[in-house]
């Protein structure tokens, strides 16, 4: 459980709204190269993974 440092609100990491700045899984794809707000992943990638069976997917950007 994540705790709000605002509202005080306890809530699982999965439910949050990270707004593609961070995020949480289980399971990652990372893809170099390609910094904040330059690409995105197109829908049919995302869907090809979904068919792998570990979904659903979302995506997100890092920046280290």
């Amino acid at each position: 459980m994540l705790i709000c440092g605002a509202c005080g609100s306890r809530t699982h990491a999965w439910e949050w709204r990270w707004r593609e700045q961070a995020g949480f899984g289980r399971v990652f794809l990372l893809i170099e190269e390609v910094f904040p707000s330059e690409g995105t992943p197109l829908p049919g990638l995302l869907r090809s993974l979904e068919a792998l069976g570990v979904g659903p997917w979302l995506w997100f950007y890092v920046q280290d």
